[in-house]
């Protein structure tokens, strides 16, 4: 013959197991909040330290049209000074340059 467990004792069963699905229920509902907190520190993390490299980029790329300005206006007052020096020189320098540039094109 069979034992049938006693209904006290499956009415324990059921309610410790009910208990137990609730507790998984907010041990799982902690765990997402934690996640979810844990997601955006990490693209706050992210985003500040994509800020602070871009605004060194910013910085090296300003630096560096500084430097550039800098070089061509030294270049620029070289060749003033050149063709202040000697203008007849200068002058048939160009259109020598002209004409070579001109033959160039002419002949595809």
């Amino acid at each position: 013959m069979v034992a049938f467990p006693d209904t006290k004792d499956v009415k324990a069963d059921a309610s410790d197991l009910a208990g137990d699905i609730a507790q998984l229920r907010k041990d799982l509902e902690k765990l997402s909040g934690s996640v979810m907190g844990l997601g955006r520190d990490g693209i706050r993390a992210a985003q500040k330290g994509g800020a602070e490299q871009l605004g060194a980029w910013r910085d090296d790329v300003g630096d560096l049209a500084t430097s550039v300005k800098k070089q061509g206006q030294h270049q620029l007052d070289a060749v003033e000074g050149q063709v202040r020096e000697r203008p007849l020189l200068t002058l048939l320098a160009a259109f020598g340059v002209g004409l070579l540039v001109s033959r160039l094109v002419d002949r595809r």
